[in-house]
């Protein structure tokens, strides 16, 4: 009588383990870095989308107000969305007067918004776009670095309104 065995032999069993091992090990640091990336670059949507509601209300003259956005919050990884009944555009950096905010949006507190202190208004009548810098009024486009872990994201606006986020 013949016994045919069947099965795997614990060497072949403790192989199959190793290589799993091994590209676990290899895949979960790749997952980890592609996981950082992705929520940065969502962020940076987040916040280009917002900067384009803001031009969009100012444009269609929702409330009949200009519209803006202040990275000035307590914190670094929070802003605001506001409007202003007056603007000044003449004036560098550009003046609103009598804000009212509208809603803060908070990041994960792991994010930083630099540089603090950046505002950007657009006029609810031409849809001109102003900054706390004054770079915009002479030409030059102004921009917000979003961080995480080491890597950023750059959310730029232009003196003819464009929006970008890179």
């Amino acid at each position: 009588m013949k016994i045919s065995a069947h099965g795997f032999t614990l060497i072949e069993l403790l192989i199959v383990i190793a290589i799993i091992g091994i590209l676990s090990a290899i895949s979960i640091p790749v997952f980890s870095d592609f996981t950082t990336s992705q929520r940065l670059s969502q962020t940076a949507k987040q916040v280009k989308n917002d900067l384009r509601s803001a031009q969009n209300r100012a444009i269609n003259g929702v409330e009949g107000k200009a519209w803006g956005i202040l990275f000035a919050s307590p914190d670094v990884y929070s802003y605001r969305i506001y409007t202003c009944s007056s603007l000044d555009t003449t004036q560098t950096p550009c003046v609103c007067s009598d804000q009212s905010f509208v809603t803060t949006k908070s990041l994960s507190t792991d994010f930083t918004i630099a540089p603090p202190g950046s505002l950007f208004i657009f006029d609810e009548v031409s849809g001109a776009v102003c900054d706390s810098s004054g770079a915009i009024a002479a030409g030059v486009p102004s921009s917000i670095s979003i961080s995480l872990s080491g890597s950023s994201r750059t959310v730029t606006v232009s003196a003819g309104g464009k929006i970008e986020e890179r």
